[in-house]
């Protein structure tokens, strides 16, 4: 008896995101700065889906694959998409409630594309948020679709087996890989590509409309009918159910305990170069941290900036860039495991690698405690309270914080553990403080960062954005004079 799929894997560009209004502006903005004609929307429809480099190889020649496109478009492009891969981006009508009724069918789902890893996880968090299990983009080592690789690793992820999976994509691309993975393949006939290109590539099985990929996955389960009766049993003993919820308790925390830093954690695969501009690395020899150091000559204060997660230094120059256009010097550093910085990432060793981070700037560099700005962005947010608890800092800003690392999702304390525990932390701050939060950020609830703002006291700052999600925080600030200006009432350069 053939079994039912127990995974499905989808294309992202094209198959679940229409990105072709987002890849089209970056593709001409990176043209413009090369001085190279620009591409309509339907020339770059055909020419992507193989990765960054053929895409922007054919829009410099016109379609063809070689020569490479100049450094200077590539690296443009790379800026560009980074700012406003989400600006016009949308899930195709659909999508949203059949990836949820996939999910209720107990079907597992990744997301595998050949666009830079940073940004198909960016993306996949920011439209599918509790909806996909596994998202993989571009890494170095790993080759690029039509090679399986990526796919055979997602499959490995999930749990499942080539036999057992589905792949769904767009593109003749997207052919290929899952005939080099032997996985079936359904062809989606709603993207980059039409019925007759992707026929031509030996699609046999095509889907017109996201609810016609459900005609593949397993059924749903049945309606179960009304329960035998049951001998009452009115005198359960209430220690039996009190053992029962102390024993959950106690399962919860130890799986909490083992699971927690690679829930916590998601560190992108290190794409940057060992000699990216600004790029030092401070800290003992045996455990080197990366960072990337932006002095302002004759600057009195420095802001030590603590990135969010699923990023590393490569997504913080801009950043970097506007405290320095402000008036301070600014110094950013990788956590462990991410970027170039060595070891592991634990609650920890985050903690650990911020000091060090302080430590250079006080030791090595003569700022004086009082005149460092101590900026957290998301989970950066964690280190930077405690580092504003511990030392006599001159000023703490926290952007789309959280109370703690665990009530992200329980909301209210259950654990023995409470990583980052933000909020036990900020009343005990004696410097001034800034908090602002997103009122539409659908990662970490707006009520977080009010809450912090309250326990923090009445002189606290609180900057709510209107309409802001989780990602918009971080554009805001590089454009939002607002922000940028209640940043500088709060801690004056």
């Amino acid at each position: 008896m053939t079994l039912p799929p127990s995974c499905f894997v989808f294309d992202l560009d094209g198959t679940l995101l229409d990105t072709l209004d987002d890849l089209t502006a970056s593709t001409n903005a990176a043209l413009r700065a090369g001085g190279l004609p620009e591409r309509t929307r339907d020339e770059v429809r055909r020419y992507v889906g193989n990765g960054v480099a053929r895409l922007l190889a054919r829009a410099a020649s016109g379609g063809r694959d070689e020569p490479p496109a100049p450094p200077a478009v590539s690296e443009a492009f790379l800026r560009h998409y980074a700012a406003h891969c989400a600006d016009a981006t949308a899930p195709y009508p659909g999508i949203p409630d059949l990836l949820r009724t996939l999910r209720a069918r107990g079907v597992r789902i990744g997301i595998v594309s050949n666009k830079n890893h940073e940004n198909v996880v960016r993306l996949a968090e920011r439209f599918f948020p509790g909806l996909h299990d596994v998202a993989l983009g571009a890494r170095e080592g790993v080759r690029p679709k039509p090679a399986p690789d990526a796919l055979l690793e997602a499959i490995r992820r999930l749990g499942a087996t080539p036999a057992r999976t589905v792949y769904v994509g767009d593109s003749e691309t997207d052919v290929a890989t899952a005939r080099a993975a032997g996985v079936p393949c359904l062809a989606a006939l709603w993207g980059f590509r039409d019925r007759t290109v992707l026929a031509e590539a030996g699609a046999d099985r095509f889907v017109a409309a996201p609810a016609d990929v459900l005609a593949a996955a397993p059924p749903p389960a049945p309606t179960p009918g009304p329960p035998a009766r049951k001998r009452a049993n009115l005198l359960r003993p209430l220690r039996r159910a009190l053992v029962f919820l102390a024993v959950l308790w106690l399962a919860a925390s130890v799986l909490g305990c083992l699971t927690i830093n690679r829930l916590m954690f998601h560190p992108p695969a290190a794409v940057y170069p060992q000699d990216m501009a600004h790029l030092v690395q401070i800290g003992p020899s045996n455990a080197p941290v990366a960072a990337l150091w932006y002095p302002k000559e004759g600057a009195r204060r420095a802001v030590l900036y603590s990135h969010g997660n699923a990023e590393d230094l490569a997504s913080c120059h801009d950043r970097l860039l506007r405290f320095r256009d402000l008036g301070y010097a600014a110094l950013a550093y990788d956590y462990p495991g991410y970027g170039r910085s060595a070891g592991s990432p634990s609650e920890d060793s985050v903690d650990a690698a911020a000091e060090t981070a302080y430590r250079h700037l006080v030791d090595d560099l003569g700022f004086a405690p009082s005149n460092l700005v101590v900026v957290g962005y998301s989970i950066g947010s964690g280190p930077s309270c405690r580092l504003a608890e511990e030392h006599p800092v001159g000023g703490l800003a926290l952007f789309a914080p959280f109370k703690s690392a665990a009530r992200v999702v329980t909301q209210v304390r259950l654990l023995p553990f409470d990583p980052f525990p933000n909020l036990d932390r900020i009343g005990r701050v004696r410097c001034p403080v800034l908090v602002s939060h997103g009122t539409a950020d659908d990662v970490i609830p707006f009520s977080h960062g009010r809450a912090l703002a309250e326990a923090a006291g009445p002189g606290c700052v609180f900057l709510p954005v209107e309409g802001a999600d989780h990602l918009d925080l971080q554009r805001r600030f590089l454009s939002d004079t607002a922000l940028c200006d209640a940043f500088l009432r709060a801690f004056p350069p």
